[in-house]
């Protein structure tokens, strides 16, 4: 067999097996935030359209996120009043106003915004602003 005789199996969910055993702490939680943001296609390209700040991916229970203003994030409600964002809804926005920009790309944007192939659409978008009620791309021009 496999196991040892009086051996033990220790198995990994996605995110600790990204992150490796280096940055995998006591009872398996991970130390690396950007391994639980891998999923949040907008990372680093969406901005709060009223203090300017980014909007980071914050994980939520049930394994969904959302996008929060870094402002709110860090110094509370008081430092911005942005709504927070659907993450999931904001990067169905972003695909959907990909496919309107490059239609003969629409049939793969689905598969080019998972995680593996998460670069390649990026690339297609420059910038996301979110101002609480709309949600604004830059995308870039072929």
């Amino acid at each position: 067999g496999v196991l040892k005789e009086g051996g033990q199996v220790a198995s990994l969910v996605k995110p600790q097996f990204e992150a490796g055993k280096e940055k995998v702490g006591k009872k398996g939680v991970v130390r690396a935030p950007a391994v639980h943001n891998r999923r949040a296609l907008l990372s680093g390209l969406l901005f709060c359209a009223r203090c300017g700040e980014k909007l980071l991916p914050k994980a939520r229970k049930g394994g969904s996120y959302d996008y929060i203003c870094r402002a709110k994030l860090r110094r509370g409600a008081a430092a911005c009043s942005c709504p927070n964002l659907s993450g999931a809804a904001a990067d169905q926005a972003a695909l959907d106003a990909l496919s309107a920009q490059f239609p003969r790309l629409a049939p793969r944007l689905e598969e080019l915004a998972r995680e593996e192939q998460r670069a390649a659409c990026r690339i297609l978008l420059q910038r996301a602003d979110w101002d609480g009620a709309d949600l604004a791309f830059t995308l870039c021009r072929l």
